[in-house]
């Protein structure tokens, strides 16, 4: 069985924000939080962050799709005049920005390891059911 389960982001940062947790007032964290939200609805922007393995990164690696991602993310900033994430470094962005996925359950690892429950779950169900009946 080669079929690999999608688990899908949320479709709109409406339906993110519903299943996310606050963010923290000010700080690095606070305007990537911002940032990632205004970004999310951009396909541009949430292509980079749909990859939970390799094999579905757009630039190949999950790590360049991160960068890709976090230079969205400080080129809005730039935009908006907001100096603390204009001025940051890329890898400074990415480790807010993994936070915040977690705190809005789309880490990476989450949606990997739910794919993984999700396969296994689908093999057993088949297992169980023999040929279709």
């Amino acid at each position: 069985m080669n079929s690999i389960t999608q688990i899908e982001l949320p479709a709109t940062s409406k339906d993110l924000l519903a299943q996310s947790e606050p963010a923290p007032p000010s700080s690095l964290f606070a305007g990537v939080w911002d940032l990632h939200h205004k970004l999310y609805d951009d396909p541009d922007y949430k292509q980079y962050l749909n990859a939970y393995n390799r094999d579905m990164a757009v630039e190949g690696s999950i790590t360049c799709d991160e960068v890709k991602a976090a230079e969205m993310i400080r080129d809005e900033a730039k935009k908006q005049g907001l100096v603390m994430i204009q001025s940051a470094k890329l890898a400074e962005i990415i480790r807010p920005l993994r936070r915040v996925m977690k705190k809005g359950n789309i880490a990476r690892k989450q949606r990997r390891e739910l794919a993984a429950l999700l396969a296994a779950a689908e093999a057993a169900n088949q297992a169980a059911g023999g040929d279709g009946e």
